[in-house]
């Protein structure tokens, strides 16, 4: 199942403010697109020349002239929308549906009102929002679960869980993130109803209650909610009460049914049920989102060889149709570590720290010849069981809100987004890191993909300086005011790279930093110096990496086994299981049509600890297996400084991951 090369090739990474895209025709040709990600692109009306008639000024990279048929409107006056009748891309004029009077410059929004990554293939193709697209072969990564997820735009859904266990969520592991917060709110929840399931499993997985189809039947009669998540205690060791729900659900019409087992065959009842409550309340958004998407992409008809991949949190390709949503949540920012270690390794270097500052955060992660990844995810105060690749977030990006809250100066966690965006776009945003980069004379307004307004960033700088006179009663100078928000950002970031290095027993001062993003060339060199870094990269596309990435990524996937099990009693089963988790991810991998000649192990992994600990190391396969326990020990003192004597070693889990490359 190799790409075709007669198809376009298409990589779009779906950001919080931009879509990167970058494209290759069939003869080779590559093209670099950005749009916003509200799905638009913005431009300049410079002067009307006659009725209709205006001549335009915009920095879009674009194939042909596919622009008849985009609707617009201008930024200060969006009430009235127009019709692009046609487009003069070498006189610089564009011919409207509408005539209106035209004083000064006026920037404008067009759009097609389909995806993002629909309008990106059309500009980089040349095909008009009539005409159907050639065929193509995309590669997508995107924010839209992420951001559903933090903005709590999800679907309402119903929790079947283990009778007696209804408050398992609500309850949670009783964490408490602000220490001395004394009122103390409610936790979030994903699901709007819970309905309790008269079944249970013993720990080793036996039926102590067994689930009926009766029973089974009257727990469906009570469900309100068209997406259900299905959690059971122990399910990861038998399935077999949760199939037969799911079975009686979809007999009952409900079809949109997240399994914890099918999404986190491991133990701990609380992020395998919040595993499952994300994929549910994420997948009605996620599967109209690429179900748009592939309808676009199909509409030449069946004899026309179509592909949608989309990248996992975990930095691998998968089809579509086999995409869990829960997996869309870092599926970007995985998308710029693949494309750093594959710009790292072109280059020679074996260690580097990825440095991707965006338009609303900033993410860091380490690849020292493989990447790191983490099995618990933590996202918007939910935790659950997804493999990601170790990213370290931080929000401290382009479109970061520059404020002050009435005692000190804060960048972040607010950001503008791509809708308004930051002031100096001229939507009316707020001042954000982009304006103070702008104001400081170290961003090129001119080549901007956007039309960029000084003087609306600078209003917005003096506005702030008003506010902290009126709060504080001290006066800052512009200069003092940007410097401190550029440090604040800067020191922030830094703060993100040690928590992937110095946290994990590693020395940043050893390894090269590799920036990109939007914004990672303008603060690299001062994170660095934070750091004691000597050496940063800026590769070309560093503005595109996330979607190099993409475009660089394997199809993969990934078996784990629960074992908890004492290294002496499991070591005889070792290779079986292993044996049978590579057969599992090549079955994995057929089923998804890769060609099995073409199918390989990457790696196998064996996460240790000691007796009575809950935190298991990684340690990778060796052949010889006396060898283990003594890496073991090695990581250990690595990361604690100290190897406790006479503990006995335990084994919590086995992984493999596979991969297709053709």
């Amino acid at each position: 199942m190799q790409d075709n090369q007669k198809n376009w090739q298409i990589w779009i990474d779906t950001g919080g403010t931009f879509s990167d895209c970058i494209a290759l025709s069939p003869e080779g040709q590559m093209i670099r697109i950005k749009v916003l990600s509200s799905s638009a692109i913005r431009g300049t009306l410079t002067a009307r020349k006659s009725p209709g008639v205006f001549s335009l000024r915009h920095n879009w990279r674009f194939t042909g002239n596919p622009f008849s048929g985009f609707s617009g409107f201008l930024l200060n006056n969006p009430a009235g929308q127009f019709k692009v009748l046609s487009m003069d891309p070498v006189r610089m004029e564009v011919r409207l549906d509408r005539d209106f009077p035209l004083d000064k410059p006026a920037d404008f929004e067009w759009f097609t009102g389909e995806e993002a990554p629909i309008l990106a293939a059309r500009l980089a193709t040349g095909t008009a929002p009539a005409e159907v697209l050639p065929p193509i072969d995309m590669r997508l990564g995107s924010t839209k679960g992420t951001n559903a997820l933090l903005e709590k735009k999800g679907a309402k859904v119903t929790l079947l869980i283990t009778e007696g266990f209804r408050d398992l969520v609500f309850i949670g592991t009783q964490q408490r993130p602000d220490l001395f917060q004394l009122d103390i709110p409610d936790p979030f929840l994903l699901f709007d109803e819970v309905v309790e399931v008269p079944e249970r499993l013993d720990a080793s997985g036996q039926v102590v209650l067994e689930l009926t189809q009766e029973e089974a039947a009257a727990v469906a009669k009570k469900i309100s909610n068209e997406v259900v998540a299905v959690a059971f205690l122990h399910a990861y060791r038998n399935p077999a009460h949760e199939l037969l729900m799911a079975k009686v659900l979809k007999e009952s019409g409900l079809e949109d049914v997240s399994l914890s087992h099918v999404l986190s065959n491991a133990i701990k009842i609380y992020p395998r049920t919040q595993t499952a409550l994300v994929n549910a309340y994420l997948s009605p958004i996620i599967n109209a989102y690429l179900g748009s998407i592939r309808e676009s992409l199909d509409q030449a008809g069946a004899d026309q060889e179509r592909r949608l991949r989309v990248m996992t949190s975990a930095g691998g390709l998968v089809d579509a149709g086999f995409f869990h949503p829960k997996d869309s949540l870092l599926s970007g920012p995985a998308g710029g570590v693949v494309g750093a270690a594959s710009i790292a390794a072109d280059l020679g270097y074996s260690k580097v720290l990825s440095f991707d500052m965006g338009g609303t955060s900033t993410d860091t992660a380490r690849y020292d010849g493989s990447m790191d990844y983490d099995f618990i995810t933590r996202i918007g105060g939910i935790e659950m069981s997804s493999p990601t690749v170790a990213i370290e977030t931080v929000a401290a990006g382009g479109g970061s809100v520059c404020s002050f809250d009435g005692f000190k100066l804060k960048v972040g966690p607010e950001s503008a987004g791509a809708n308004p965006g930051p002031a100096c776009y001229g939507a009316g945003g707020p001042l954000t890191i982009t304006d103070i980069n702008l104001l400081m004379g170290k961003l090129d307004g001119v080549e901007m993909g956007i039309p960029v307004d000084l003087s609306a960033a600078e209003q917005a700088l003096d506005k702030l300086r008003q506010s902290i006179l009126n709060q504080s009663g001290v006066a800052f100078d512009k200069k003092e005011l940007l410097q401190g928000f550029e440090q604040i950002a800067n020191e922030k970031m830094a703060e993100a790279i040690r928590g992937i290095s110095v946290k994990k027993g590693f020395d940043p001062r050893t390894y090269t930093l590799l920036a990109f993003g939007g914004a990672g060339g303008l603060h690299a060199c001062a994170v660095a110096d934070l750091l004691e870094i000597d050496e940063v990269i800026v590769p070309y596309d560093a503005g595109l990496l996330s979607a190099y990435g993409i475009g660089h990524a394997r199809v993969e996937r990934m078996a784990g086994y629960q074992v908890l099990e004492s290294w002496n009693a499991f070591r005889p089963r070792l290779d079986s299981i292993r044996t049978a988790l590579e057969a599992q991810v090549f079955e994995q991998l057929t089923a998804e049509g890769c060609d099995r000649d073409a199918l390989a192990i990457d790696k196998v992994s064996l996460f240790l600890r000691l007796k009575g600990q809950e935190y298991a190391l990684e340690v990778p396969w060796q052949n010889d297996l006396a060898l283990i326990p003594e890496k073991f020990e090695s990581a250990y003192k690595k990361l604690f400084g100290y190897f406790p004597e006479n503990r006995d070693l335990e084994v919590e889990s086995i992984k493999v991951i596979g991969y297709y490359q053709p």
